[in-house]
């Protein structure tokens, strides 16, 4: 299940209001929550409309202690549902960016990380919507 929050809500108006796309930032593992932390900084320090998209891809309480170790939680705009094999995992995320993609054409995904998430969103979001999404990684 594909649940949204007023937090995406309010970023898209915000990003309508200012004549540009919200940054939908894909967070999937505990490394991406820490990688997140100086792009959400720069975004709210230039009054970027944004919002956290967390997929839920490895669900464990200590895996994501980093979520509130620098309070991100309350900038999560859509939760998605990511179980079972990678198939299953990768599933789940092709449908969850389809349903993101379809509440709103203001959106631009933004995917942190190297794990299923990278492949697999901007593959959907394209597939979808015929836009680019970008990828953020510090190793690359």
């Amino acid at each position: 299940m594909n649940v949204y929050t007023p937090i995406l809500v309010k970023a898209i108006e915000k990003a309508k209001e200012q004549d540009r796309n919200a940054l939908a930032i894909f967070i999937g593992t505990k490394p991406c929550f820490y990688k997140a932390y100086g792009l959400v900084q720069e975004a709210i320090k230039q009054d970027i409309p944004f919002f956290l998209v967390d997929t839920n891809q490895h669900y464990d309480a200590v895996m994501r202690k980093g979520l509130e170790e620098f309070d991100l939680t309350r900038y999560i705009g859509y939760e998605m549902t990511s179980r079972g094999s990678l198939t299953e995992k990768a599933i789940d995320l092709f449908n969850g960016a389809k349903a993101l993609s379809k509440i709103s054409d203001s959106i631009t995904p933004i995917v942190i990380g190297d794990t299923i998430i990278a492949g697999a969103i901007p593959s959907a979001w394209y597939l979808e919507t015929g836009q680019m999404s970008y990828h953020y990684e510090a190793g690359l």
